[in-house]
This record gives C-alpha cells, sequence and structure tokens, in this order.
C-alpha cells in the first residue's frame, strides 16, 4: 500500500486480494483499507482533496465499528443493512469493492447459518413431540418445555427477521406444551372434565403448534371423556383455583367490595394460565364493571347507573351474584335520583326491569300518579325503549298530572283540554275515572270551561 501526490491530490491505492476469503479474512482487508485512509488523514487537510479523505475515513471509522459489533454478536441483518447503506454513501471504489465481497460472503455465511438453525429447529420438535407423547408426569414435560426454552433464548434470540419464523414455532410448541402441562395437572388430581376442557381448547387453538398429531389427540380426549364420565358430578368445584375463587368472592357483600375483590383476583390471574387464567378473568372483568357502577353512584352519575348493560358478557357461577348487587346500585340510583324512596328489593330471580314494572303497578293500585310516572319512565330506559302502549300510559299520566295543576290555578278551560287528553290515551293503567270526574266536578263549578269560543 502507498499514498502518491499527483498536483496537490491524494490517492490512496490499495492491493486487494481478489481469490475467495473467508469472513474473517475478508474484515482485515477492509481493516487495512482504513489503516490506509489512517494514514492520509494524517498528512492534514490542508487541501480539500484531503479533507475529502478525512471525511471518508470518519465514515468508515463508524460503520467499520458497528459492522463489526453486529456480525460479531450474529445479528446479520444489521450487518447487511449496514453495508449496503455504506455502499451507497461512499465514493471510494477500493472500499465499495471490499464491502460488496464481505457482503457476498455475510449473505452465505447467513444462508448457511439459517439452514443449520432450521434443522436444529426440526430436530428439536420432533425429538419434543416424541417426549410429550411418552410422558406421564408434569415434571417430564417441564423438562421438554425447559429445553425448547434455551433453544429459543440462547440459538433464536438474535432480533434476526430471519429467524423470527423459527422462534415462532419453537413459542407455539412452548405454548403446546404448557397447556398439555395444564390438561396433565387436572389430570393428576382427578379433575377429569377440566383436563377434557383444557385439551378440547388446544385441539381448536389454532396458534399452537401442535407436537400430537390429530389421531394421539381424539385419543387422549376419549380417555378423559370416559374417566370424566366414571367420575360422575364429583370433581365439581373441586380445583384448587374454584376453591381460592369461591373464598375470594365470599368477601364480596356489597358493590363496594367490587374493587378490592377485583385487584385480589388479578393477583391471582397473574400466577395462573389457560382455563385457570380465564376463569378468574371472566369473573374479575364482571367484578370491574361493577367497580365502575358504584364509582358512578358515589359520583352522582346515577344515570350511567341505571342504564348500565346487564353484567353478563361471560356467565359464570358468580353471574347472579355480581349482577344481584349491580341491580342494588340500580335501584338506589333511581330512588336518588327521582326522590322516590322505599322501592325495596327484588324478589328472586326478579330482573331489574321486571322489578320497576311490579313498583309501577303497585304506585297505580295506590293511584300515585307522580310515583307512576317516574317509574314507567325508568323502564322505558332500562328496557330497552319500552313499547308503543308504555309510551300512550305515560302521556295519559302526564296529562292528567298537567291538568291538575291548571286546575289548581284557576286555568279551568285548558285544564278540560288536558283532562280530555287523558281520557283519550290507551292502556289499563292511565288516571281515566280519575280524569272524567275531575270534567264532571269542572262542568259542574266552571261551566264556562265548556263553552266553545
Amino acid at each position: 500500500m502507498k499514498t502518491i501526490c499527483f498536483a496537490g491530490a491524494v490517492v490512496v491505492a490499495f492491493n486487494f486480494c481478489g481469490q475467495a476469503q473467508d469472513l474473517d479474512g475478508k474484515f482485515k482487508d477492509l481493516q487495512k483499507v482504513g489503516e490506509g485512509f489512517a494514514a492520509a488523514t494524517a498528512l492534514g487537510s490542508g487541501s480539500e482533496s484531503l479533507r475529502a479523505v478525512a471525511d471518508e475515513y470518519r465514515d468508515f471509522s463508524n460503520n467499520f465499528s458497528s459492522l463489526q459489533s453486529y456480525v460479531q454478536n450474529g445479528n446479520y441483518d444489521q450487518a447487511i443493512l449496514t453495508l449496503k447503506r455504506w455502499m451507497a454513501r461512499t465514493k471510494n471504489e477500493q472500499i465499495r469493492k471490499a464491502l460488496d465481497e464481505i457482503l457476498k460472503a455475510l449473505q452465505k455465511e447467513q444462508e448457511t447459518r439459517q439452514t443449520a438453525l432450521a434443522a436444529k429447529v426440526d430436530k428439536a420438535l420432533s425429538e419434543a413431540a416424541k417426549a410429550i407423547a411418552t410422558a406421564r408426569t408434569t415434571d417430564e414435560v417441564a423438562k421438554v418445555q425447559i429445553g425448547l426454552e434455551e433453544l429459543r433464548d440462547f440459538d433464536l434470540n438474535n432480533g434476526e427477521r430471519s429467524t423470527r419464523r423459527l422462534m415462532d414455532q419453537i413459542n407455539r410448541a412452548i405454548q403446546f406444551i404448557s397447556n398439555w402441562q395444564m390438561m396433565l395437572l387436572d389430570e393428576e388430581s382427578g379433575n377429569y372434565r377440566s383436563a377434557l376442557q383444557t385439551l378440547n381448547n388446544l385441539r381448536r387453538n389454532p396458534s399452537s403448534y401442535r407436537l400430537l398429531d390429530s389421531k394421539a389427540l381424539a385419543a387422549k380426549a376419549d380417555f378423559l371423556f370416559e374417566k370424566s364420565l366414571a367420575s360422575g358430578s364429583s370433581e365439581e368445584g373441586t380445583s384448587t383455583i374454584a376453591k381460592l375463587i369461591a373464598k375470594e368472592m365470599a368477601a364480596l357483600k356489597s358493590p363496594a367490595d367490587a374493587a378490592a375483590v377485583a385487584d385480589r383476583l388479578e393477583a391471582l390471574r397473574q400466577a395462573t394460565s389457560g382455563q385457570d387464567n380465564q376463569a378468574i378473568y371472566q369473573v374479575k372483568n364482571q367484578l370491574d364493571r361493577l367497580a365502575e357502577m358504584d364509582d358512578d353512584f358515589r359520583s352522582g352519575a346515577y344515570a350511567r347507573v341505571i342504564s348500565a348493560q346487564a353484567i353478563r358478557s361471560s356467565r359464570n357461577p358468580y353471574t347472579p351474584q355480581i349482577e344481584g348487587l349491580a341491580d342494588q346500585l340500580r335501584i338506589r340510583a333511581v330512588a336518588a335520583a327521582n326522590n322516590l324512596p322505599d322501592l325495596g328489593t327484588p324478589n328472586e330471580k326478579e330482573g331489574f326491569s321486571t322489578f320497576i314494572r311490579r313498583r309501577a303497578l303497585e304506585a297505580f293500585e295506590k293511584k300515585d300518579w307522580p310515583r307512576l310516572y317516574t317509574l314507567l319512565s325508568v323502564y322505558s330506559s332500562v328496557s330497552g325503549g319500552g313499547c308503543a302502549k308504555t309510551e300512550d300510559i305515560k302521556q295519559g299520566i302526564r296529562a292528567f298530572l298537567a291538568a291538575q295543576q291548571l286546575e289548581q290555578a284557576g286555568q279551568f278551560r285548558a285544564a278540560v283540554a288536558r283532562y280530555t287528553d287523558c281520557i283519550a290515551e290507551v292502556g289499563k293503567m292511565v288516571p281515566r275515572e280519575e280524569a272524567a270526574a275531575a270534567l264532571a266536578k269542572i262542568r259542574t263549578e266552571h261551566p264556562e270551561a265548556f263553552e266553545v269560543k
């Protein structure tokens, strides 16, 4: 290598071997190119040519160190990207030639490594499948899972796009093994129905990598089904998680307890997976909604509480308990928003809408028209808009109440019109008799109210 000056220009010439070399050899040649630039840069920056050499050397230094780091860490994707960007920027043909040869060698090395990794993953999955097929305990299954996790973490965890497919394959196999382990755990404890449910979910899950074929899975399902039939209903609710959920739900006495119970269930959920995790989530999700309703009630947002949908997104053994507390909040919100004391509590298995309808009928029997109108308005809101008949009844009651106020104010002609409107509405709970009696009284005491002008 030598440096030759021509008329103020600096030309850096290098001897570069065009024969095939390994990747390390090509890096050494590239490093020599950098040393030549370093020597040229040391001459100073008095001329434009020298400044250009210095700029090239700075670019060289930055890219070379990054390139070495990526290759040493096995991140060939980033190394190749760095090479391509560097080749696009450099103005030196010798550098471009060196980079091109390294790029070809790196791509070949990446292809070789990818082929070897794919073969290693295939072998690991094949061995895992054989081990799972013969495993009888959760400990045996756990060893298989640990082996695949080590392969993933040490051989595939290099951040390369080319290995993501292999890592995804391993992750899905690990998911399969994790669910299989849960199934065996239920089977070991005699909870065959839960084990069968886990297995059926596993068979329907397209995201898991099936280490066992359909025939093997079907045979296992038949075995668990027979065991479940033989055990009868004795296993119902006997799982550890079911007992823990029941213990927490026993502390739910009022809507105010919902948030604390939900927090404890969430802590329990974090330590579980599969069906246990899903069972806890379903209950916790309903408790969260109940806690939100309680927050709304405490803040005076009664309309949101009253109109809140039934908490039945995913029914579970605790849905009636949670929904019952939600109905308590709705009833309290109706009472608070409308100044209606003594609404009472629903009968057993009586829904909120049915309860409001029953209270409306009681108000009609007592001829408590303001209370009846309010309850029918609530009923229309919570029953999806009610029906045309309910609206007719409300209009009749509204006309009657307005007529009473007009009569008390001495507006007899207007009162007659509103009493007449009341009588014209349909529906069993319209106060027609009372309106007719009021009209008869006004006709006797104020006949001029009926005169046509």
